[in-house]
């Protein structure tokens, strides 16, 4: 006789039934932050969700050229994306790629915990420039 699991969302062998998905909250796409972004810079920050996979914030990897495939532009172009959403406080890098050592820039999602600390959200603290 086989157990039955203590979770609807988990089979028996504690493996989930449902596909994962990227969670985007409303109240942070209505708010003037978000619309100010270009679609690309959007597109981006969706891939950077898409590698959070709950405990890795601060350690998720993406480099301008992996950005620039997922954004269909150019690298140059995905860095200014990247530089836009720094900007707006939807991320902070938590340490700079170099492409001698191939090695991938690691960023922070501010609307997720770090470590035992708070979501800093400081996309809600951003105003247009008059």
């Amino acid at each position: 006789m086989t157990k039955k699991p203590k979770f609807n969302n988990v089979n028996r062998k504690g493996r989930r039934k449902k596909e994962p998905f990227v969670q985007l909250k409303r109240y942070m796409i209505n708010h003037v932050s978000w619309r100010k972004l270009h679609p690309g810079a959007r597109v981006i920050y969706i891939e950077l969700r898409n590698r959070f996979n709950g405990i890795n914030n601060g350690e998720i990897s993406l480099s301008c050229r992996e950005a620039a495939g997922v954004a269909l532009c150019g690298k140059d172009t995905a860095r200014r994306h990247l530089n836009q959403l720094i900007e707006h406080g939807f991320i902070k890098i938590a340490s700079k790629g170099y492409f001698r050592n191939r090695h991938a820039s690691t960023w922070i999602l501010t609307n997720e915990d770090l470590y035992d600390t708070g979501p800093t959200n400081e996309w809600a603290k951003w105003r247009p420039k008059k």
